[in-house]
């Protein structure tokens, strides 16, 4: 395929029922700020909140990205018989880890080395009080138990 030829993924792409980033679990967490729960990812409905220093459970997570249009500048083997072209049109997705990302060529999905610098990573939870709801991982750090490589 080449460019032009190419299925675009959706406008918001959701990596369900993933953990992003090499060493990434999921299990006991801790925050050492207060993160807001929403009663679903991307959602305005504030339903708690987790204190400084609580811990909670995190039990699952989806990555949502706006998919990146790309270009292929150098031939690259996607799988045994399947190749990217110089000049042919992909969508960056969500990241797996290591400088590998999660790439849409004319509607299917492989790894590939690029980053996406623009996803959100919604996390579904459980206090320690039982409430359920989902965090938008926080970017400052706040949390520990997240990655087993820390």
């Amino acid at each position: 395929m080449r460019e032009g030829s190419c299925k675009k993924p959706p406008e918001l792409y959701i990596d369900k029922d993933v953990c992003p980033g090499e060493g990434c679990q999921y299990g006991e967490w801790k925050t050492s700020e207060p993160i807001v729960i929403l009663e679903k990812p991307i959602g305005k409905r504030e339903i708690g909140e987790i204190k400084a220093g609580e811990s909670f459970l995190a039990i699952t997570g989806n990555v949502y990205v706006r998919p990146l249009e790309k270009i292929a500048s150098v031939s690259t083997e996607l799988t045994d018989s399947i190749f990217i072209e110089p000049g042919q049109k992909y969508y960056l997705l969500s990241n797996i880890g290591e400088g590998i990302s999660k790439i849409w060529v004319n509607g299917q999905i492989f790894e590939y080395e690029d980053y996406n610098p623009d996803q959100q990573w919604w996390v579904k939870i459980k206090t320690k009080n039982g409430k359920k709801g989902w965090i938008k991982y926080p970017v400052s750090g706040c949390i520990s138990g997240s990655d087993f490589l820390e």
